[in-house]
């Protein structure tokens, strides 16, 4: 039997004739949908740009909200704190101008309490714990904040309170007799950020209008945690919540501070 081959050439015509048919399809199918490539192209470029304008709008809003609460919490006698969450400030900030200074304390001081619970001020000896630098300190540091969780608010704040200054005094090598305006500049060169997002400009005010409020005795106290009248002798009425948790709040906030230099510093290094 004989086999009869098929005709390639004829295959070939009919293959040539389908590629061509091929490439006429897809150049139409490539005129067609290009109005809708440029199209979609116009419109991504388009919502890119929406959406830059929306998160600029954004962050702009919110930094507007964060220097309201800075200005709301120096306002109120408080130390802001980065543990608390942008919708709380913002919350704090619609208090504000709603219902005004206040209600807003009261809001304002259910947060913190609600906030600093006696977890949260463990979480935060914890991370105390871990700084090599805080050693010498960590058995005084250790009974301030087992004084506030057991409620002996009296006894947290004068353990605490002198930390403050022998914290500055010692990551600054000063020695000597320690005036006022020393220890100012000290803190004026630590809380020197200016960005809208950092708390140093707020936490600096509560510093010097709070902490080192001046006071005579026999006279009306200014401030509810002035070092001077609290070591002194005059305001036999610190003992509170609010009180122990500003030391503690304003302890963490410096110690971050020190730790973030000592940090920057072994880098450089």
């Amino acid at each position: 039997m004989k086999f009869q081959l098929p005709d390639f050439s004829r295959l070939n015509a009919v293959f040539q004739e389908a590629t061509e048919n091929m490439e006429a399809i897809q150049e139409q199918l490539k005129q067609a949908t290009e109005p809708m490539v440029k199209f979609a192209e116009a419109m991504r470029v388009q919502v890119h740009a929406l959406n830059l304008e929306r998160i600029a709008e954004g962050i702009k809003a919110t930094s507007n909200d964060v220097e309201k609460f800075k200005l709301i919490m120096a306002e109120m006698g408080y130390p802001p704190h980065e543990d608390l969450e942008i919708i709380q400030m913002r919350e704090i900030v619609h208090c504000y101008y709603q219902n005004g200074l206040d209600l807003t304390r009261v809001h304002v001081e259910k947060i913190l309490i609600q906030k600093f619970n006696e977890e949260t001020i463990k979480v935060i000896l914890r991370k105390w714990i871990r700084l090599d630098w805080l050693h010498n300190r960590l058995p005084i540091l250790n009974e301030g904040i087992e004084a506030h969780n057991n409620r002996k608010f009296f006894s947290s704040i004068a353990t605490l309170l002198p930390q403050i200054e022998g914290i500055i005094v010692e990551n600054f090598n000063h020695t000597g007799w320690l005036k006022q305006d020393k220890l100012k500049s000290y803190i004026e060169s630590l809380l020197n950020e200016k960005g809208t997002f950092s708390f140093d400009n707020a936490v600096q005010l509560f510093f010097f209008n709070v902490v080192l409020s001046s006071f005579q005795h026999g006279q009306v106290l200014e401030s509810p945690l002035s070092r001077h009248a609290i070591l002194h002798g005059a305001d036999t009425n610190y003992g509170t919540e609010l009180n122990s948790l500003r030391c503690i709040i304003l302890l963490d906030y410096l110690i971050e501070k020190f730790d973030e230099l000592k940090n920057m510093r072994v880098l450089v290094e």
